[in-house]
């Protein structure tokens, strides 16, 4: 596919609205956990004191350990191809989320978040890396920080949504130590949620062009630490 020179084109708004929903639904679930492991909240004794220290490992972590692995994936398979699948397992990953937390339980909640996260470092290499196959290269800079925009603008909101779905979501407990649910159908809201916006999410990247993959003659390394070494050489 020929570069854009139009900044707003098909391929790239595709992309910015993919990245959005995607970047809403990891704040969504992060902020929700968050909210239900602090003092006072539904899940409060679960991790002890700082609890939502344990939540942000789990977000961070995938990103450590499979970005250079994901970026490696970049370079040999087609971008746009990436992107739709990794579209698709966010579905499939909100889908789990709606299971956990209708059993209330935190331990599969967290496990999601990890599914999530390390979705998210495999598309973060595509989507940016599609981004010279998209536009020319006097757009870069602008595309680049359009996606930052955007990424802060998902996060803020997401923000601000996770405390209204939380919420929802914790009336569907007693305040008693027992926490039985006395709302059960609140306890659908934060998956039912997540599954809308990775649904959502899914349907503009159908609409990124087709990219080229590229041959590379070496194989990947699954060593996570491998690449970053390699870099800072």
């Amino acid at each position: 596919m020929p570069r854009s020179n139009r900044l707003l084109n098909r391929g790239f708004c595709a992309l910015l609205i993919t990245q959005f929903f995607g970047a809403i639904n990891d704040s969504v679930l992060k902020q929700v956990i968050i909210l239900a492991v602090a003092s006072g909240g539904v899940w409060a004794n679960q991790l002890g004191e700082g609890g939502q220290a344990y939540v942000a490992l789990c977000l961070t972590i995938p990103f450590i350990l499979f970005s250079g692995i994901a970026g490696q994936i970049a370079d040999r398979i087609s971008k746009n191809r990436i992107t739709v699948l990794a579209k698709i397992a966010e579905v499939g990953i909100a889908a789990l989320a709606l299971g956990a937390f209708f059993a209330g339980n935190l331990w599969a909640c967290l496990v999601v978040m990890v599914l999530l996260a390390t979705q998210s470092a495999f598309f973060g290499p595509a989507k940016y890396g599609m981004i010279p196959e998209l536009l020319a290269e006097k757009h870069l800079s602008k595309a680049n920080g359009s996606i930052n925009m955007f990424t802060n603008l998902a996060v803020i909101g997401g923000t601000l949504a996770a405390g209204k779905v939380y919420t929802h979501y914790s009336s569907g407990f007693q305040s008693s130590e027992s926490e039985a649910p006395i709302n059960p159908e609140m306890l659908w809201v934060p998956g039912v949620i997540l599954v809308i916006i990775a649904m959502i999410g899914l349907l503009p990247s159908l609409f990124i062009p087709k990219l080229k993959s590229f041959d590379q003659p070496q194989p990947i390394d699954f060593n996570p630490f491998r690449p970053y070494a390699q870099a800072l050489k």
